[in-house]
Parts: structure tokens; sequence; C-alpha cells
């Protein structure tokens, strides 16, 4: 089965983009569900509590509301970094295209301070463009390649048709090495043959 998966959502005066994620993603009820606000007015209580109706009705997750003082960076992050820190979850699946902004990379800075294992989600709420950033592409932005794996993925960029052989010769490596690099590439999803 699927392990702990952790929704977090800023909300803004709408609750429709986070529903999608939800049914996206075909959320249950073991997940958790973050939403995340910058002052609690009147138009994002009510979206809220639609949310947390609709959330219940659906069989999701019941929403947890994190109500940010987004004027207060550092007392935001530090909220953030308790209520999500440390959960231990398989995935956590962050969207960025509801609510404001600030609230959404709030969520990525404490994401990435604690090290966890997340994707980027973006629907917008104004058009029917959706976008998913992976963790296989997210991790290269954060952990980086190895020496190796650059030298490989820049020669195949730049000479697009190499072998194994090729690379192995080019490189003065052996075979199997190189094809271990290309096949960590192919996992990474930067490569695709």
């Amino acid at each position: 089965g699927v392990g702990l998966r952790v929704f977090i959502s800023p909300l803004g005066f709408h609750e429709d983009v986070v529903l999608k994620l939800l049914v996206d993603y075909r959320a249950e009820p073991g997940d958790k569900l973050f939403v995340i606000t910058c002052g609690l007015t009147g138009a994002v209580k009510a979206a809220f509590d639609s949310l947390k109706a609709l959330c219940s009705r659906q069989g999701f997750p019941e929403p947890e509301l994190i109500d940010l003082d987004c004027n207060n960076i550092y007392g935001s992050l530090r909220l953030l970094s308790e209520k999500i820190g440390g959960i231990d979850a398989e995935k956590f699946i962050l969207e960025i295209g509801a609510g404001l902004r600030i609230a959404g990379y709030l969520a990525l800075f404490t994401l990435v301070k604690h090290g966890k294992v997340f994707e980027i989600h973006y629907r917008s709420e104004n058009t029917n463009i959706t976008l998913t950033i992976p963790w296989s592409y997210l991790s290269v932005l954060f952990k980086g390649l190895s020496t190796s794996e650059r030298q490989v993925l820049e020669l195949v960029v730049n000479n697009p048709g190499l072998t194994i052989k090729d690379l192995a010769l080019m490189l003065d490596r052996k075979e199997k090495s190189v094809r271990n690099i290309v096949s960590m590439l192919k996992s990474k999803g930067l490569i695709d043959k």
C-alpha cells in the first residue's frame, strides 16, 4: 500500500484547487492535509469551512489549518517547522497554485530545511494548466549530481547517440560503471535512453 502522504496547500478565497489536488492524487483519510493561510479573513474562513465539509463527505483527510503571520517570516517558518518538520511521511505534495504565493514558498523552504522528499504540484486557479515537478528532478536541485554523473550527462547532451561503449572510452571507465551512471541519470529523469 501507499505510505503516509502529506498534502500542503495555501488556501485563498476558494477551496477548489485543494480539492482537485486531493482528487488527482486519490487522497485517503489516512493521509494528512495542511492548508496554509496568511490571516484568516471571512472569505478564507468560509473556504476552509467548505473544504472541511467537502473532505468529510468525499472521504478525504480532514484539513488542518496553519494560519501564518506572513509579515513575520521567521515566526512563520518556525510554526511550519513545528507542524510539518517532525512528520515522517513517504511523500509530501506541495500545491503552489492556490492562495497567497508567500505561504507556498514558506512551506517549500520548510520542506527543504527538513530534508523531506516532496513534489511540487501547480494548478492554475484561472486556467487548466497543471504541472507536477517530481522528486527525481527536485533532488538534483537540492542534492546535486556527482562528478561522474555530470560528466556523463554533459557528454550525452552534447553528443546524442553515444553508446555505453563510447562513453566508457571517452571517460576511461569500465562499461559497467558507465551503465550504472546512465541508469542513475535515467532514474532521476535526466536522460531518456
